[in-house]
């Protein structure tokens, strides 16, 4: 049977064009560019492609989320370095925080879950310091967070850090445990089969079956029972 051939198909129109890669047939919308030079990037099998990329023409780069037809902007970022995310879906989305000049900007909803509108309530600055919005007229004030608090956080983030790091190693040191304890018993069942070894005298306990012992006796079992 002869694989599909993958083939480019370019249609255009007064307002795009629109470029379909895919087999004959199956071609599936990839990008379509506006006539004034905005790209919009798609992914997605035939019929049920979505963009969630558009390449503005002023250099600016939008990123999007969400399913076919219901795509909606999760952030946006210019040729000068100003990166804008937002919040919510295709319905409630809001700027939740932005990164210009060095500064980090958090932001809030100023209403229902259908405003969406933000307003600017606090920042970091690129010096570290962290102020919280006091006015209407965009005073800020410095948020003063003790010494004593950062560091019991680090501690604590180094704490987390370590008892992850350790598990994890309990962890592989019991799956090669476990891998070992398997391979043993493959081993010996490769070797032994279903035999009865008579161990001891040969009243009822003293009767034991090959997989109910433990490998590393197996061979001197074996030896015994010639």
């Amino acid at each position: 049977m002869e694989e599909a051939v993958c083939r480019t198909v370019t249609e255009k129109n007064s307002r795009c064009t629109m470029v379909r890669e895919g087999p004959e047939g199956e071609e599936a919308l990839k990008t379509v560019t506006l006539n004034n030079g905005d790209v919009k990037r798609y992914w997605g099998d035939k019929g049920a492609e979505r963009y969630d990329r558009i390449d503005k023409a002023d250099g600016s780069v939008e990123t999007y989320s969400g399913t076919t037809g219901g795509e909606y902007c999760t952030r946006i970022v210019t040729p000068h370095g100003k990166i804008t995310c937002f919040g919510g879906a295709k319905a409630t989305a809001f700027k939740s925080h932005e990164f210009v000049d060095g500064e980090l900007r958090w932001y809030q909803r100023t209403g229902a879950p259908e405003d969406r509108t933000s307003e600017w309530v606090m920042k970091v600055d690129k010096y570290g310091l962290v102020y919280w919005r006091g006015s209407e007229r965009d005073e800020f004030e410095e948020v003063v967070i003790p010494k004593a608090a950062i560091k019991a956080r680090a501690e604590q983030r180094r704490a987390e850090a370590e008892a992850r790091a350790r598990a994890k190693r309990e962890r592989e040191a019991q799956e090669k445990e476990d891998r070992e304890r398997a391979k043993r018993a493959r081993a010996a069942q490769a070797q032994f089969g279903e035999r009865t070894l008579c161990v001891g005298s040969m009243q009822g306990e003293d009767k034991g079956n090959i997989n109910d012992l433990d490998v590393e006796n197996l061979k001197a079992l074996d030896q015994a029972n010639c």
